[in-house]
């Protein structure tokens, strides 16, 4: 499901769901039309203020894609000592 008809299911506006989720109705908007990509502490907080899991939402998913893949690249770039 996209971000826009999660949100409107939860029957918040962009502003509210930007007040919950700790960040502005504009990054929502740009998240909505795919102009932004949401970090995956932002992805995290989001979810949680629609009440779903980043998954379910195909904006949000991206985001935490990336932080697992950011994981898995720093964790091959460890010295063998430290894997």
């Amino acid at each position: 499901m996209n971000l826009r008809n999660v949100r409107q299911r939860a029957g918040l506006s962009q502003t509210e769901l930007a007040a919950r989720a700790g960040t502005t109705a504009t990054y929502i908007s740009w998240a909505e039309n795919g102009r932004y990509v949401l970090s995956p502490g932002q992805a995290g907080r989001v979810a949680n203020a629609l009440g779903v899991q980043p998954q379910e939402v195909d904006e949000l998913k991206s985001a935490t894609s990336l932080e697992s893949t950011n994981r898995a690249e720093a964790a091959t770039n460890l010295p063998r000592a430290a894997r």
